[in-house]
């Protein structure tokens, strides 16, 4: 699972054993949980259930699926059915910010949030955390815990965040050396068209504009800290994210 210090895979007997820190146990725990629940009801998506836990050692024993495939997977090939699947998860992510609820939240660092309308949000809604699997022809959802990137804690936010979360996933996905703007903007087109149309909510572009800009840089200078020089690779593709969001087009509301 995406970001996670340690997680130990057990293919025999059929489960992840995930530690988490522990001022991040409760929100994840919870939102496993009900991720799990509005997913077997929407018919939607899957999540994995729950099989175990521990709170005073903070970890949880997942299940475990085999042959998931990342959505990251399919970008090298440019696989005509990522676009199906991303308009897929358009429609699930506005779901989940309809219908996850936890009995408490915490709002997300006050730089990541904005006026608007506040959801409990999934916190890590990128590409390596949405899978397909491909035996049963469903799409998981995994990771239900705001992105380790971010230093701090939260579970509640304006929904621009798990959005602009994604749209930064989609142009920050390798090949990173391959230039191929057109075909990620399509993608994110499809994404966030999808997302529209699933939402009753008032959709503010500018806000996610903003939102988004944050996360770019934000992400862009931990990637330098974290990987120095080789995170030059990325920068020609996680450039083009701004850019994206400066010449979305009003009408891709319609």
């Amino acid at each position: 699972m995406a970001g996670s210090t340690n997680v130990q895979i057990d293919r025999e007997h059929g489960f992840i054993k995930k530690y988490i820190l522990p001022q991040k146990f409760e929100d994840e725990f919870s939102a496993s949980k009900s991720g799990q629940a509005i997913g077997e009801a929407s018919g939607l998506f899957y999540s994995p259930k729950v099989l175990e836990y521990n709170r005073d050692q903070s970890w949880i024993k997942f299940e475990y699926i085999p042959g998931l495939a990342a959505l990251r997977s399919f970008f090298p090939s440019q696989d005509p059915q990522l676009f199906e699947l991303l308009k897929k998860v358009g429609v699930i992510l506005d779901y989940i910010h309809n219908n996850l609820h936890l009995e408490k939240v915490h709002p997300i660092p006050d730089r990541f949030d904005c006026e608007g309308k506040h959801v409990v949000l999934h916190g890590d809604f990128n590409s390596l955390n949405i899978l397909y699997d491909h035996q049963n022809n469903r799409i998981v959802i995994i990771d239900w815990s705001l992105s380790p990137l971010i230093r701090g804690t939260g579970n509640w936010g304006v929904c621009y965040f798990d959005v602009a979360w994604m749209i930064n996933s989609i142009f920050a996905s390798p090949p990173f050396m391959k230039f191929d703007y057109p075909y990620r903007k399509d993608l994110a087109d499809v994404f966030i068209k999808s997302y529209l149309q699933s939402s009753d909510n008032k959709f503010d572009i500018n806000k996610l504009n903003r939102i988004g800009k944050k996360l770019y840089f934000y992400l862009l200078k931990s990637a330098f800290n974290n990987y120095g020089l080789k995170s030059l690779a990325q920068v020609l593709n996680r450039s083009c994210s701004p850019y994206y969001l400066d010449h979305l087009e009003v009408d891709i509301e319609t």
